[in-house]
């Protein structure tokens, strides 16, 4: 798989703050980021200040050597949203489609599939509300940003549950749609190519 981004996404995209370096390994540094406070109703602290260095880089999922990844549940989740373009259930595809090649996160929190190949993190900047709906404020909500992405994804499919032509228009829907919920800007989309499938057989 790898990414691929509309008109609309890459206009959104802004450029590294002047307080963003690289290393000459690659690695993205954030320095001399105040911490961001966020005001709630009577001028109270709606939560407390974040470091928006370690907020960029919690953003992002790792493999425990520290490859840069995505969550398996991601592309099964989208997956499970288009299923029913398709005449196909969410649990056909939670029973009949398992993907093959994660390892652990560097958390240890949930299954991820390590980038093969990945342009560098992007700070990325956006605003949200937080609180409760009667008093919601803005806050800046800060994501790592990656353009360009590959991976390789191995899937194993019950042939009793789910056809081999609808795994592969499944994938090529969710790919269109973007595994990403929390923006409407287009990212996370991905296009399918070569995606090795194999048969899983009933138990």
């Amino acid at each position: 798989m790898y990414n691929r981004f509309t008109e609309k996404a890459e206009k959104s995209i802004p450029d590294y703050p002047a307080d963003t370096i690289q290393k000459p390994n690659g690695e993205i540094i954030v320095k001399q980021m105040p911490a961001i406070k966020t005001t709630g109703k009577g001028g109270k602290p709606a939560r407390e200040p974040r470091d928006p260095a370690q907020e960029f880089e919690d953003s992002m999922h790792r493999t425990k050597d520290g490859k840069l990844a995505i969550p398996v549940a991601a592309i099964i989740g989208v997956c499970k949203e288009v299923a029913g373009y398709f005449g196909i259930s969410k649990k056909a595809i939670e029973d009949g489609i398992t993907i093959l090649n994660y390892v652990q996160s560097q958390d240890g929190r949930c299954k991820v599939i390590p980038l093969t190949k990945h342009s560098i993190p992007k700070l990325h900047r956006s605003v949200g509300k937080i609180g409760p709906w009667s008093a919601r404020v803005p806050h800046t909500i800060i994501r790592a940003l990656i353009e360009d992405w590959e991976c390789r994804v191995v899937i194993s499919f019950n042939p009793d549950i789910i056809s081999i032509q609808n795994v592969s228009n499944i994938l090529a829907h969710a790919g269109n749609r973007g595994m990403l919920s929390w923006t409407s800007g287009g990212y996370g989309k991905f296009t399918p190519e070569n995606v090795p499938v194999s048969k899983k057989k009933a138990a």
